[in-house]
C-alpha cells in the first residue's frame, strides 16, 4: 500500500506541507497535458516580451525599413483546451504584415513608444503588475491581427495566463482587475481587465465567433455522409477493394478512399476528436466478441486511450464507470451504411493487412497510418491532423455538400454524430443528454457551453425554423420535442388526402409512360428507349 509523502519522509513541518499542497495543486488541478500546454504558452509569451520590450530588438532592426513587428515565437496552439470549450486548432499563416501608413509606421502608430521601463518585461511574471493587462492585450492583438491566428489561439493564451495568475497567490489575483486605493496596489486578475476584454471582443468579431460571418465547423449529418460516400463510390468503386491493384496510382486511390471511409464512419460513430482517433492502434481493438444479452450480436471493443480530458486520467480515485468510459462496443448498423464503423473498420483492416503490409497487423501498427507524397503508407507514423482536414474539405467539396454557413473541418463528425443521436435519429431511438455526455466523453463538470454548442444551439435553430410554412404537412415543433407529436399522431383526413393526391399523380405519370411504351412497341417506332428515359 502506497503511503503519503509525510508518512514516507517522517517529517511534518509547515514547509513540507506547503510544498505538498503546491505539488498537489500542480499535479491534480488540471490534466497533465493541459498543464504542460499552458506552460508552453506562457513561456512563448515571455519570449515575445523579451524580444519586444526594452532595449534594441535584433529582429526589429532587420525589419527597420518596413517597421513591421518581429514574429513572435509560435505558441503551441494545436488541439488546445480553453475556457471556451474545445477545438482542433488550425494555424493561419506565420505572419501577415499589418497595414503600413503614409508615414511608414504600422497603421501610423506612435513608433516612439519603446516600453523601456523594466516593469514591462515583468508583465507576464507569476505576480502581475500594472502593465500586465496592456501587454497581454498587445500580445493578443499581435497574434490575431498581426499574425492572422485563429480565435482558438487567443482563447488558449487567455486561459493559460488567467490560470497562472489565479494560482499565484490565493485569492489575490482572482476576480475583476482593479486598483486598491487603500494599498495603492493592483489586485485581481489582469485577464479580467477592461483592456483584455475589449481586445477579446474585437477578436471575436474579427474571427466571427460572436459576430460577423460565422465559419465554425459544420455538422456532418447522416445525409451528408451518404452523399460523400456516394461520390467516393463513383470515383473508387467498392468492387475494386478486393482486387489487387494494377498500378501504384490505383493502390494510392483505393488507400485514400478506404481510409477516409473508415476514419469518417468511426469518428461519426464514437464522436472522437481528430487528434484522438489518428493515434488509434491495432492493440486498441478487440475482435471476435458477442453480446449474449443482445441475441449474440457480434461486436468489437474500441478503446480510445487518447481521449481528451479528465476521463483518460488513471488514478486511484477513478470510479468504475470511468474505467469503461474509454471503451466503445461497436456493432454493425445496417440502417446507416455510410456511418457503419463496424463494416468499414473490418474492410479497411483487411485491405491494410492483405494489400499494404502483406501480413497481419501488429499491436503497434496505426489503424490510420501516414501517407507519403506518392500515396504510399508510412509505417510507424499516424496520419496528421492537417491531412485529415484536407481530405474532409476535398471530399465535402467534390460531393458538393452545401457550405454556405460554414465549412467542414475535423470536428464535423463529432458534431454530426452527436446531433443525430440526440435529435435526428428515428423517434424512440434518440439518446438522452446523460447518454450523450457519456458517449462524447464530456465530464459532468465540463463547461456547459460545449454541450450547448454541439446540441442545444442546433436544436434551437431547428425548432425556430419556420421557413417551410407554405409547404403542406409540416411537423408542429412548438407542441413537442422536435415535432415528435406530429410523427406519432394518427393521420388526419388532410394528410391522407395529400398522400392520395401525391400517389395518384405518380400513378398517372407511370400509366402515361406505359401507354406510350406499348404504342411504340406495337408500331415499331423505335422510341421505346427514349420513352423509358423520360
Amino acid at each position: 500500500m502506497k503511503r503519503g509523502l509525510l508518512a514516507q519522509s517522517g517529517q511534518a513541518t509547515l514547509a513540507n506541507i506547503v510544498a505538498i499542497q503546491q505539488n498537489g495543486l500542480k499535479a491534480h488541478g488540471k490534466a497533465a497535458t493541459t498543464t504542460k500546454k499552458y506552460g508552453e504558452v506562457v513561456a512563448a509569451g515571455r519570449r515575445w516580451l523579451g524580444e519586444y520590450v526594452g532595449g534594441k530588438d535584433p529582429a526589429g532592426e532587420k525589419q527597420k525599413k518596413a517597421k513591421v513587428p518581429p514574429a513572435a515565437p509560435r505558441a503551441p496552439d494545436s488541439d488546445s483546451e480553453s475556457d471556451e470549450g474545445e477545438s482542433d486548432v488550425e494555424e493561419g499563416p506565420d505572419m501577415i504584415a499589418p497595414e503600413v501608413g503614409d508615414s511608414g509606421d504600422v497603421d501610423d502608430a506612435d513608433a516612439s513608444c519603446k516600453f523601456d521601463a523594466p516593469e514591462y518585461k515583468k508583465s507576464f511574471d507569476v505576480v502581475p503588475n500594472e502593465h500586465s493587462p496592456k501587454m497581454l492585450a498587445l500580445y493578443l492583438a499581435f497574434k490575431i491581427f498581426g499574425q492572422g491566428k485563429k480565435i482558438s489561439t487567443a482563447d488558449t493564451i487567455r486561459a493559460a495566463m488567467k490560470r497562472m495568475w489565479k494560482m499565484s497567490d490565493g485569492d489575490t489575483y482572482r476576480g475583476k482587475w482593479h486598483l486598491n486605493a487603500g494599498s495603492a496596489r493592483w489586485e485581481r486578475n489582469p485577464v479580467d481587465s477592461a483592456q483584455v476584454e475589449d481586445i477579446m471582443e474585437s477578436i471575436k468579431n474579427k474571427c466571427g465567433k460572436d459576430g460577423g460571418d460565422r465559419k465554425h465547423s459544420l455538422a456532418m449529418t447522416k445525409e451528408c455522409m451518404v452523399k460523400v460516400f456516394a461520390w467516393s463510390d463513383e470515383v473508387c468503386p467498392p468492387s475494386s477493394y478486393d482486387k489487387p491493384s494494377k498500378t501504384v496510382e490505383e493502390q494510392a486511390l483505393k488507400t485514400k478512399h478506404l481510409m477516409f471511409k473508415c476514419f469518417a464512419s468511426t469518428a461519426w460513430t464514437i464522436w472522437s476528436r481528430c487528434f484522438e482517433l489518428v493515434k488509434l492502434q491495432e492493440k486498441d481493438l478487440t475482435f471476435g466478441l458477442e453480446d449474449s444479452k443482445a441475441y449474440n450480436t457480434p461486436y468489437f471493443d474500441l478503446r480510445l486511450t487518447n481521449r481528451k480530458g479528465w476521463q483518460k486520467r488513471v488514478n486511484k480515485t477513478r470510479k468504475e464507470s470511468d474505467l469503461r468510459s474509454e471503451v466503445f462496443k461497436i456493432c454493425t448498423q445496417p440502417d446507416l451504411p455510410a456511418c457503419d464503423a463496424y463494416n468499414w473498420v473490418m474492410q479497411w483492416r483487411t485491405y491494410l493487412a492483405n494489400e499494404i503490409y502483406g501480413r497481419p497487423l501488429k499491436p503497434d501498427d496505426y489503424i490510420f497510418p501516414a501517407l507519403g507524397a506518392n500515396g504510399r503508407v508510412q509505417t510507424g507514423e499516424h496520419i496528421s491532423h492537417d491531412d485529415v482536414d484536407k481530405w474532409i474539405k476535398e471530399f465535402a467539396s467534390r460531393a458538393k455538400l452545401p457550405q454556405k454557413n460554414g465549412t467542414f473541418s475535423t470536428h464535423c463528425f463529432r458534431r454530426g454524430g452527436a446531433q443525430y443521436r440526440f435529435m435526428f435519429a428515428p423517434v424512440g431511438r434518440r439518446w438522452t443528454l446523460r447518454q450523450v455526455r457519456w458517449w462524447g466523453g464530456w465530464a459532468e463538470g465540463e463547461h456547459r457551453d460545449t454541450l450547448i454548442k454541439y446540441l442545444l444551439d442546433e436544436l434551437n435553430t431547428y425548432e425556430d425554423d419556420y421557413s417551410g410554412m407554405l409547404l403542406p404537412a409540416q411537423d408542429d415543433t412548438d407542441a413537442s420535442f422536435l415535432g415528435e407529436a406530429s410523427s406519432l399522431a394518427p393521420a388526419s383526413n388532410e394528410r391522407i388526402s395529400l398522400l392520395h393526391r401525391s400517389l395518384s399523380a405518380d400513378i398517372h405519370q407511370v400509366s402515361g409512360k406505359v401507354d406510350k411504351l406499348c404504342l411504340a412497341i406495337a408500331t415499331g417506332s423505335g422510341n421505346a428507349g427514349m420513352i423509358c428515359s423520360v
